[in-house]
């Protein structure tokens, strides 16, 4: 796995991936983050990745300008993970925040908005409507802010009123939705 461009583009994340988690696959994320650039300018902008396992997509978003990531997953393992991939990219601590917590129970009590949001779960942890829920009770998002949210390609999510679909993209078993405040 590498980060794709920026700053830290071609660069090898760590390679030792416990089983138990499915980072975004170099060429889906390559194909995200294209989307992404055409919907909001990265210079700058704050991130929540949820989910965060590896932490790819929130090393990805700083690589390309972010000014800050939030990044959130309850496993110890990520959580380890992700902090050898930051030292490895010497990364500023300023740049970014890790907490080991559930998704839930962040997204209830964070008081921070962010431009962008990465939401990542396992494939068979069915949480879409409860994250967006709080999305939408609380304003995590930023009002011109991008929530993307990953699932298998064979899955489908209901939009609740709150959010507006930007659009859908599928790169092979993965389909991502691009969703924001109406």
């Amino acid at each position: 796995m590498r980060i794709i461009s920026g700053i830290y583009g071609g660069l090898q994340l760590v390679s030792k991936i416990p089983p138990n988690i499915r980072p975004t696959t170099d060429i889906s994320r390559e194909s995200l983050f294209n989307v992404i650039t055409n919907l909001i300018d990265f210079e700058g902008v704050r991130v929540l990745d949820l989910f965060a396992g590896t932490g790819a997509l929130g090393i990805e978003a700083i690589s390309r300008g972010a000014a800050f990531v939030q990044f959130v997953d309850k496993s110890a393992q990520s959580i380890s993970l992700i902090k050898s991939n930051l030292q490895k990219f010497q990364i500023n601590p300023q740049n970014y925040n890790i907490q080991q917590k559930d998704v839930l129970k962040f997204l209830s009590s964070e008081q921070n908005k962010f431009d962008l949001i990465f939401a990542d779960p396992p494939y068979d942890l069915n949480v879409f409507s409860q994250i967006a829920d709080i999305l939408i009770q609380k304003k995590v998002l930023m009002d011109s802010g991008i929530f993307v949210y990953e699932l298998r390609a064979s899955m489908n999510i209901f939009i609740p009123n709150g959010l507006n679909l930007i659009k859908t993209k599928e790169f092979g078993e993965t389909k991502f939705y691009f969703l924001k405040y109406p």
